[in-house]
């Protein structure tokens, strides 16, 4: 039994609203930095990979406030929620869906269905806008 399962619901739904205003924080952040970059260093490539991690631990907090919400709505082992649903989070988020843990109600399910799709989309379009602003840059500013 992990210290999460002995924690109060309380305790568990300010730490996960908590940890999502910052994650939107990051996340707005680390896009608007990219967003405004005239050009492409590595420095925008590692807030690019750190947008796509940031996503899914939103995600996995997201899952947390369903299951928070109501109860039982995914298939979870024994304890240690939080870090099952952010497992569960980057496996949907990658499509690798492994199906060990399952969003059992439609709340869960719809989730699941936002984190794959925004997981596709971010990569699509963040893919494109930085290979964008690489072609238009000077060859030696890289």
């Amino acid at each position: 039994m992990g210290a999460e399962t002995e924690q109060f619901p309380i305790v568990k739904f300010s730490r996960a609203f908590f940890t999502s205003t910052f994650l939107i924080f990051l996340g707005y952040r680390l896009f608007s930095i990219i967003w405004n970059s005239q050009r492409i260093t590595l420095n925008i490539i590692a807030a690019a990979v750190s947008g796509y991690f940031l996503i899914g631990l939103f995600g996995g907090q997201l899952c947390q406030f369903i299951n928070l919400v109501i109860p039982e709505s995914y298939n979870l082992n024994n304890g240690g929620d939080m870090y099952q649903l952010t497992y569960f989070s980057f496996t949907t988020l990658t499509s690798l869906g492994f199906g060990d843990v399952l969003p059992l109600t439609p709340p869960a399910q719809s989730v699941a269905l936002l984190i794959g799709i925004i997981g596709q989309l971010y990569l699509t379009i963040l893919v494109a806008m930085l290979v964008g602003k690489y072609l238009i840059q000077e060859p030696s500013e890289f």
